[in-house]
């Protein structure tokens, strides 16, 4: 799959720092982070997850399964159990279209938009906090954030000196070791360091879907009275068994953890990613801030049965090989290739802020150049031609991208109680293509695409009083296509690429209302919103070859809904936590291609060899994957300092697996219990140390996370025709444990 892989070290902080006597005079928050993130009392829908929530919800599954309290946040993983691919979508949204960044530098690949979490194992141990804005929130570097943003900052060298171990063991062979030292600062040297050495692996719970993770994490900083200079380096590799595959229901009725990826399947991946910043406190009121950074990613392997669906001999000159001298074949070849991937992103951004007790003002510059060489090794096939040697490559092309983009935030206070707000942001970016090789039966060529995006904000915060706020905002973000839709699900381009044939560039139009109240027990937040897309890029439902889902444009589509977050400590001993999000949502036109097959379930031809198909249109249907209703509920106990309990239920409604609002095609709703017990071993060990116990699917429940459609039209030999549809899912895990045991001294 394609990557932007960071895994990334930091020395950031959004602490303060008064405890530490060398550093009252220098910089109490890192800029970038400051500039990226929203504030507290910033007009926009936003969770925070600070470090005791991240730890508690992290048992070393992927990043989405720590999100997954905040709200309209819904987690899955190919492999069932949160290791290896896993992935989260927000209000339905897939996420390719949430901008992700780690200590303000965005990580989702720049072609295609994605943020893959498992090149991120173990992030979670080095994470302070996270904040999740749902909508366009504030601008940002990167992806637009068209469904929301997630911004991570990581371990600040500046706490106190720590050492840390972290084992875990738990179901399907799943393992974690993590080792941590933070040195503090030195107060004669002013420098300090901050690393993490880790391991996962795990057989996953559906058959052949194994991953094995090596993260390292380094970060060190010379920390002056007006200066800062930070570097971080991190990276790593995975290798993962690949289950992206749906599976049926009726053969999931029968085994539960089927798999149709086959055992040699599987891929490799590395990337590494270097940061150096630079942080000037002029004044008290003026801070100023610069960074650059380099990503270097590449994929050793990307190995998967292609069923050709080409008659011979046409499919060797689709990939490129000599024809077979002399020997028809009346059946088309299965190949075992070998998808390759080299990267290149180089990256630097400018901050300024500028504050006093009435005007908070940032301006920010960004930077960006990608390059990828993608290509395939074809390795192994049914048959060959004559002279023939592993590793012939089909196609080899290239894609560049660039970035240029700067914006302005304004944050006005007035009558001390209401906080006005503006975020206008500039964006350029362009995209050319450049190949090699193509297959032989291919026409392609590339013109260079460019799109300027003019992105705006505006929104007012109104301080009722001590605990109660309240906000509205409004805000307009556009972005441009990704390269797998430009290539319709494709690896290379099919066609002449052009404006003129290839989606549009997406815009939403949204409204955010809220009311936060806050005191020493009881904390909430309500909002409700409106997203008005126009040209959405929206999932069809189905999958390439690559396991990405398909996207198109629809002229006009609609997310509206109601959020809630609420948190209750009552007794002194138990915790209520709730978040829901209940939503209406519609595309408003649809057209679907159905394949016309043939009595024995083959694709059908015209005279001229095009494909058949029949195209329909559907009116005011749900999008893909889009529940109307989920609700995440939990409630803790802790009766003493040694002793904490937590029951967690998560309910996810029903939804449609395309967008013909078809009732045969979705996942069921469904509920999932876990249980987290810890114990703190501090009178024991004399160290600060835990053991932490958690079951997931307490209750053994078969549910399925998503899935895709199997919707064509059978045309029998009289030409009457009947609709064949059928849903495809990838499941949850059955029930789970994982144990944990940290010391920290």
């Amino acid at each position: 799959m394609l990557f932007t892989t960071l895994l990334q070290v930091s020395l950031v902080s959004t602490f303060p720092v008064d405890s530490i006597p060398l550093l009252r005079d220098s910089l109490r928050q890192d800029v970038i982070i400051t500039a990226i993130r929203s504030s507290e009392n910033a007009p926009f829908t936003q969770s925070i997850l600070n470090k005791k929530a991240i730890e508690s919800n992290y048992h070393g599954a992927d990043l989405p399964y720590v999100l997954h309290e905040s709200p309209s946040i819904i987690s899955q993983s190919d492999a069932g159990n949160g290791f290896g691919y896993s992935y989260f979508r927000l209000r339905g949204i897939d996420f390719t279209r949430i901008n992700f960044n780690i200590n303000g530098i965005p990580i989702n690949d720049p072609e295609n938009h994605g943020f893959f979490s498992n090149n991120f194992a173990d992030l979670a141990s080095s994470a302070s906090s996270i904040q999740i804005q749902r909508g366009v929130g504030t601008s940002g570097n990167g992806t637009a954030p068209i469904a929301g943003s997630v911004n991570l900052s990581t371990q600040d060298v500046r706490d106190p000196q720590f050492s840390k171990l972290t084992l875990g063991y738990g179901s399907f062979d799943s393992r974690r070791i993590t080792l941590e030292h933070n040195t503090g600062i030195n107060p004669s040297s002013k420098f300090g360091v901050y690393a993490r050495a880790s391991l996962l692996s795990s057989d996953g719970f559906r058959r052949n879907s194994g991953s094995n993770m090596k993260t390292f994490f380094f970060s060190g900083g010379y920390f002056g009275k007006k200066g800062q200079l930070k570097f971080n380096v991190f990276g790593g590799s995975s290798e993962s068994q690949l289950s992206y595959y749906a599976v049926s229901k009726s053969v999931l009725e029968s085994d539960y953890r089927t798999n149709f990826n086959s055992p040699r399947e599987r891929d490799a991946f590395q990337q590494f990613f270097y940061q150096l910043q630079y942080d000037y406190k002029v004044s008290n009121r003026i801070n100023l801030s610069a960074m650059g950074y380099y990503i270097q990613g590449t994929a050793p392997k990307f190995t998967y049965d292609a069923f050709n669906n080409f008659p011979d001999p046409l499919y060797y000159e689709y990939y490129n090989l000599p024809d077979p001298s002399g020997t028809p074949f009346s059946t088309s070849s299965n190949f075992l290739v070998n998808y390759r991937l080299d990267q290149a992103n180089w990256g630097a951004m400018a901050i300024g802020n500028y504050k006093t007790s009435k005007l908070n003002a940032t301006i920010g510059l960004h930077a960006n150049s990608f390059k990828a060489d993608h290509f395939m090794e074809v390795l192994d096939a049914d048959a060959f031609p004559s002279g023939y040697k592993t590793g012939h490559i089909a196609y080899f092309n290239t894609g560049f991208k660039r970035e240029l983009s700067t914006f302005l935030k304004l944050n006005y206070v007035i009558f001390d109680k209401i906080s006005l707000f503006t975020d206008a942001q500039i964006r350029y970016t362009d995209f050319s293509y450049d190949y090699r090789k193509q297959p032989i039966l291919v026409e392609s060529g590339s013109d260079n695409l460019n799109w300027l995006f003019f992105n705006l904000k505006v929104g007012m915060n109104v301080a009722v009083s001590s605990k109660i706020s309240a906000y509205s905002s409004f805000g307009i973000t556009s972005r441009e296509p990704a390269r797998l839709d430009m290539f319709q699900g494709g690896d290379y381009a099919s066609n002449q690429i052009t404006k003129n044939n290839i989606p549009k560039a997406e815009t939403v139009r949204n409204l955010e209302i809220g009311l936060k109240y806050k005191n020493e027990n009881v904390n909430f937040a309500l909002n409700v919103y409106a997203m008005e897309f126009r040209n959405e890029i929206a999932a069809t439902g189905s999958l390439n070859n690559f396991g990405y889902y398909l996207r198109q444009n629809v002229d006009e589509s609609y997310r509206r809904g109601f959020e809630a977050e609420i948190s209750v400590r009552f007794l002194k001993k138990f915790t209520f936590k709730n978040s829901t999000n209940i939503s209406i949502n519609k595309i408003k036109s649809y057209k679907q291609s159905f394949l016309i097959k043939d009595s024995l379930g083959n694709k059908t031809f015209d005279i001229q060899g095009n494909v058949v198909s029949k195209e329909e249109t559907f009116t005011n249907v749900t999008p893909v994957l889009t529940p109307n209703f989920s609700t995440y509920n939990s409630i803790s106990y802790q009766p003493n300092s040694i002793f904490s309990f937590e029951l967690i239920g998560r309910f996810v409604g029903e939804m449609y697996l395309d967008n013909t609002q078809n009732k045969d095609l979705t996942t069921p709703a469904y509920f999932v219990s876990d249980l987290k017990v810890e114990v703190k071993l501090e009178k024991i060990t004399k160290l600060n140390s835990y053991i932490r116990l958690s079951v997931n699917n307490i209750f053994d429940t078969k549910y399925y996370t998503s899935g895709t459609p199997s919707n064509w039209i059978n045309r029998n030999t009289n030409g009457i025709e009947t609709r064949f549809t059928e849903s495809n899912y990838f499941v949850g895990a059955l029930r789970n444990v994982m144990v944990t045991a940290g010391i920290k001294f």
